[in-house]
């Protein structure tokens, strides 16, 4: 079993336990993310989480707790913009022979969904008095047989089930089941270099028609064939590229297909600096108009050790999202930023100050907009 002593963690029988509290103060200068009459507010954010990791031999279990409570200084009258985020998961990693390994997982959320965002974006947002809150269960089980370095392949299923738990007249149709199968094959072409060929097939299940709509119910199959490396030591990139295919069940939906691709660079090119790139292009369930939505993403992340227990940590992202089949054409233009610097004298007791940059340029009137924050904090732990 692991022995205890690793920094900021406490042994409780065979777990590390992990415990850290978040403390952060933000300000916003526009909470519903509307084009016009914008609404700034000062909000207080805390963030506890505690983790238990075991490990025995080759095998790891790991179970953890997050929560996320936002309060804001001053809600309107009969409205509230506080909300309190709950998640559980649970993992285990076993590996039975040298060739043979078991991932098995499961994950429990009672979470929200920002103000401005999903189905409270644009005029409908205006017209409750609360952030919109769902339930998440997810669980997955993924097969591996072959060892690293040689040829291998993956077999792998997943569920999710996302249940509204408010505004239900308006909700309940956008509740949905996911069940994913997939496989994945490995062939090493070189030394931490392998080729991958893979498959996703994906149901949607919405059980509640929303109202006479056509159904949402489709199936949704993906493959991509491309690479897999290790560029820096403990790093693994890579990059894929292929179709998909999304069915609908009703035929009032138009069936659809494209290129998928994605790509996940993880590199460290200096002792203090790493840099993460990502990028995919998918389809993703729709909130409220069009069939679905074709979304396309491109980040890049950079943290570099500045020395003098301070890090630098500067993040950008652009995207475009189309909602395939909307009335309109609808398309969104979508660019993040941020930086945030991170102190850390006290190791106990990480602190921060960061800045955000969200904007969204909409084909559709009333939906574009600007926001941005600033925020200040510290991570307690042991």
């Amino acid at each position: 079993m692991l022995a205890a002593g690793t920094p900021g963690t406490v042994a409780a029988g065979p777990f590390e336990v992990t415990p850290t509290l978040g403390v952060e103060a933000k300000h916003r200068s526009n909470i519903y993310r509307r084009p016009t009459d914008e609404t700034s507010a000062t909000l207080y954010r805390l963030t506890p989480a505690i983790e238990f990791l075991a490990q025995e031999r080759r095998n790891t279990y790991g179970f953890s707790y997050s929560g996320d409570y936002n309060y804001y200084r001053d809600n309107p009258p009969g409205e509230t913009n506080d909300y309190r985020d709950h998640r559980l998961d649970a993992q285990a990693h076993i590996e039975p022979t040298a060739r043979w390994a078991i991932d098995i997982d499961a994950g429990w959320a009672d979470i929200h969904e920002d103000r401005g965002t999903g189905l409270s974006e644009g005029a409908i947002g205006q017209g409750i008095n609360e952030p919109v809150t769902y339930e998440q269960v997810t669980a997955g089980a993924m097969l591996t047989y072959g060892a690293k370095g040689a040829s291998r392949i993956q077999g792998s299923a997943r569920l999710l089930d996302k249940e509204y738990q408010n505004f239900r007249t308006s909700t309940q149709s956008r509740d949905y089941d996911q069940r994913q199968l997939g496989l994945n094959f490995f062939y090493p072409i070189a030394p931490k270099t392998d080729l991958t060929i893979q498959y996703e097939g994906s149901d949607f299940d919405y059980p509640f028609a929303a109202g006479t709509l056509p159904s949402f119910n489709s199936t949704e199959d993906i493959i991509t064939a491309g690479a897999e490396w290790e560029a820096s030591a403990g790093l693994t990139s890579s990059a894929r590229l292929g179709w998909f295919t999304k069915d609908f069940d009703d035929s009032g939906r138009g069936d659809s297909n494209g290129l998928a691709w994605m790509v996940d660079v993880q590199l460290q090119p200096r002792e203090r600096t790493q840099v993460y790139i990502r990028g995919a292009r998918t389809p993703t369930e729709t909130t409220l108009v069009g069939n679905f939505i074709d979304r396309r993403q491109v980040s890049l992340d950079v943290t570099q050790d500045v020395g003098g227990f301070t890090s630098l940590n500067l993040r950008g992202s652009v995207g475009k999202d189309t909602y395939e089949g909307s009335g309109g054409d609808r398309e969104d233009d979508l660019i993040n930023a941020g930086v945030r610097v991170n102190y850390t004298y006290w190791r106990r007791v990480p602190v921060y100050l960061e800045y955000n940059y969200e904007d969204k340029d909409s084909s559709q009137g009333g939906l574009s907009y600007t926001d941005n924050s600033i925020a200040i904090g510290f991570v307690l732990g042991l």
